[in-house]
């Protein structure tokens, strides 16, 4: 109602922008020289086509046809962070949105954050912007990356709750095994949909089970039920109990792309980080089977702001017929709960 939404009224359409004179006035411009493309008339092989978008547990997750920089700015009054897709495009999420109408995700009731509204902010060439609107934008930090075609801008909204974490005093290496997403947060799909947070549990649980009989090592869960820790609670319980390794078990997917296959692992800047995911991709691709994707640096919530050797593991493909095959299968997932293992006790020196 009234001038709310004119962060996402293009004057290229007039007749759904709302009213002027608003406190978004200056994003309502589509000759705004910080937001604006190059100049030129559409051409439908170069523009970028959004697909998905997606809001969960702090992150925003664009899935696009291929990578495009975004021009990301803040504003007050009321604080809000906007994200502007040059050169882009919808593709069919729903209905054709013209320049100026509005679509809003559902988003919950997370703290800080208001809402998650986004638009096709303009014509030619086509733009899609994204609002989120926070309650203090100050408060809150981000990062943005690539990750199999989806760009993810990760927001660090603390959660005020705090998990208590184990207490212990055996001298024992302390090993946190994190089986990504849970509960209310059901990760990706597969190609039979299944979802993501089921085979990352039950490989965990598998991972646990083999630690537990390392008389060397204490293994702590971030869960072992389907639940949901935040990832900032999933980080404050291994840095608060200084642990010595820290791996998150996640599946891929990119349903749009069923031929894309194969097991990478991501790991933080920290040489510690890059050692011990070089040492447990080895295994754990030898043991998969799957297509070689490599080590590689990404800029992830659990593997960032975690003070120990930590690592994100991408076993294989959920949305590829042959991967989720593999991931789904009993003696497979012991097998890669096997490699895991070895990898960890390798980097260790056990």
């Amino acid at each position: 109602t009234g001038s709310q939404y004119d962060d996402l009224a293009s004057t290229a359409s007039p007749s759904s922008s709302p009213t002027t004179g608003s406190q978004y006035d200056d994003l309502a411009s589509t000759t705004s020289p910080s937001s604006s493309p190059a100049t030129g008339s559409q051409n439908d092989e170069t523009i970028n086509l959004v697909h998905e978008i997606n809001y969960l547990n702090n992150q925003l997750v664009v899935s696009l046809d291929r990578e495009v920089t975004p021009v990301i700015t803040t504003l007050k009054n009321p604080d809000r962070i906007i994200v502007d897709f040059p050169s882009t495009d919808f593709d069919n999420m729903s209905q054709p949105m013209p320049a100026g109408s509005m679509g809003k995700l559902n988003i919950g009731d997370i703290s800080n954050l208001t809402e998650v509204r986004y638009s096709r902010f303009k014509n030619d060439p086509a733009q899609v912007r994204i609002v989120i609107e926070l309650n203090n934008v100050s408060a809150v930090g981000y990062n943005q990356q690539y990750i199999a075609g989806k760009f993810i801008l990760d927001l660090n909204i603390i959660n005020a709750s705090k998990p208590t974490p184990p207490i212990t005093g055996s001298g024992k290496r302390i090993v946190v095994i994190d089986p990504g997403h849970g509960g209310s947060d059901p990760g990706t799909t597969s190609i039979t949909n299944k979802h993501e947070k089921q085979f990352n549990l039950a490989l965990a649980l598998k991972v646990q089970a083999i630690l537990l009989q390392e008389p060397e090592i204490e293994v702590v869960m971030t869960r072992e039920t389907d639940i949901y820790p935040t990832r900032s609670e999933r980080v404050k319980l291994a840095n608060d109990l200084n642990a010595d390794v820290f791996v998150s078990i996640h599946g891929n997917s990119v349903l749009s792309s069923p031929q894309i296959t194969g097991t990478e692992t991501y790991y933080y800047q920290r040489a510690s980080s890059k050692e011990l995911a070089n040492i447990v991709h080895k295994h754990l691709v030898e043991a998969m089977g799957l297509n070689d994707r490599g080590v590689k640096n990404g800029s992830l919530q659990v593997i960032r702001e975690t003070k120990m050797p930590a690592i994100l593991l991408e076993v294989g493909f959920l949305s590829n017929k042959f991967d989720e095959e593999a991931m789904m299968s009993e003696s497979v997932q012991i097998k890669a709960a096997q490699a895991i293992v070895d990898g960890i006790k390798e980097y260790l020196k056990l």
